[in-house]
């Protein structure tokens, strides 16, 4: 009934601005999501069937960092740096627990959906580290994937390291020297996948001379 109730909700919200309802709802119905996937699992737990802790714990943390989101833009509203800051440094978390999509979609609800045009301009510092930060994820998926599979490039993989180059290009045309240093680095790690060896050395060379 939930589920049936935000794409109604949705439906009768698209005439509006999305900048001014698609977060929320982005963030409502990934709760949502979550809620189901957890009370599969403790029906799980209470008929004794296996389950994965990793995934519920999983669930679990994904709750808890839509809950600082929402908490920090209720208090310093949805367009404030503190709250741009904090999906950055959400999505950033995401790494260290290996949930790279996670992160990806904290940063493109936060920043992304909207386009740059209109992003408002006090928080274009962090929207500039939201691309960095996005291209770093999408580069760690991949390398991700390829491990999975014996380091071989499977079409995914690549689909994401030119979405990453794409990112870090763009980064570079915003940024000081030590993130356009930072930028050229991350293109060498990205080089060196894709098997062009020549290509990621100059990218090293070129981010140290910066």
């Amino acid at each position: 009934i939930l589920k049936v109730s935000l794409s109604f909700m949705e439906k009768n919200m698209k005439t509006l601005p999305q900048e001014t309802w698609k977060p929320n709802m982005t963030r409502a119905q990934r709760n949502l999501d979550r809620i189901l996937e957890i009370q599969y699992q403790v029906g799980d737990i209470m008929e004794s069937r296996p389950y994965k802790s990793h995934g519920l714990l999983s669930l679990l943390l994904g709750e808890c960092t839509d809950e600082l989101e929402a908490l920090v833009a209720d208090e310093m509203g949805e367009e404030s740096p503190a709250r741009a800051k904090t999906c950055v440094a959400l999505a950033s978390f995401q790494d260290h627990i290996g949930n790279w999509l996670s992160g990806i979609q904290i940063l493109q609800d936060g920043f992304f959906s909207r386009g740059k045009a209109s992003v408002p301009a006090a928080i274009r510092e962090e929207w500039r580290w939201a691309l960095y930060t996005k291209a770093f994820l999408l580069r760690r998926y991949a390398e991700s994937l390829m491990a999975r599979t014996g380091w071989r490039e499977l079409s995914p993989a690549r689909k994401l390291l030119t979405q990453a180059k794409k990112d870090l290009k763009a980064v570079q045309g915003l940024s000081g020297k030590d993130d356009v240093a930072g930028a050229k680095h991350h293109l060498g790690v990205i080089a060196m996948l894709e098997g062009r060896h020549e290509k990621a050395r100059d990218y090293f060379l070129r981010s140290i001379a910066i």
